[in-house]
C-alpha cells in the first residue's frame, strides 16, 4: 500500500471530512457507513451490482466449472503469466 491518496477528502451528509491517511480515510468512512443506514445500503448495492457483473463477465468469457480452469490457464499463458 501507497501513501499516496486518490480522495483526500469525502463528502458525506452534507458534511466535507478531511484525511491525511490511507487507513483515516477508511476509518472516518467506515464509521460513516456503520452510522447511516441509507449510505450503508447504497454502498452495498453497488458492491452487489459490481460483484453479479464480474461474475457474469467471467462466466461469459471462460466458462464454468472445469472449463473455466481450462480457459482461464489457456488465456493466462498466452499473455505470459503462466507457464
Amino acid at each position: 500500500m501507497t501513501n499516496t491518496l486518490l480522495f483526500k477528502s469525502f463528502n458525506c451528509c452534507g458534511k466535507t471530512i478531511q484525511c491525511t491517511t490511507e487507513l483515516e480515510f477508511v476509518s472516518d468512512f467506515a464509521t460513516h457507513l456503520k452510522h447511516n443506514a441509507t449510505l450503508f445500503e447504497l454502498h452495498k448495492f453497488f458492491l452487489e451490482k459490481e460483484m453479479r457483473t464480474r461474475d457474469e463477465y467471467f462466466r461469459n468469457r471462460f466458462g464454468t466449472g472445469e472449463e473455466f480452469k481450462r480457459n482461464a490457464r489457456k488465456y493466462l499463458k498466452a499473455m505470459g503469466i503462466l507457464k
